[in-house]
């Protein structure tokens, strides 16, 4: 095969510049890999493409979310307001009449 003559040329060429205990180091730290294992600029494009977009909708998703909250919020303080207004109007309504009828029996 090309890729084990590669190395072997390789390997001899190390041996002549490094000697056998450094040739065999230096070959034993090299990842064995081939080159569908190697990323492409296109891949770092493509990967880059698809954070991008997945941020943008999270993002998207986190101001709907706040905005949801702001709605909660200002409902809640509105229908706490109204039953807060029921209630007191109530209250003195019962306490009127409770006077009143003290007062005339």
């Amino acid at each position: 095969m090309a890729s084990e003559r590669f190395s072997s040329e390789l390997r001899g060429r190390l041996v002549e510049l490094l000697g056998p205990d450094g040739a065999l180091e230096l070959m034993e730290r090299v990842p064995q890999v081939s080159w569908h294992d190697v990323t492409t600029r296109g891949d770092l494009t493509a990967l880059e493409t698809r954070l991008r977009s997945d941020l943008a909708s999270k993002v998207g998703l986190a101001e709907l979310r706040v905005e949801i909250a702001d709605q909660f919020r200002e409902q809640n303080l509105r229908l706490t307001t109204t039953m807060v207004t029921t209630m007191l109007g109530g209250i003195f309504g019962a306490a009127g009449l409770a006077f009143a009828a003290a007062r005339f029996a």
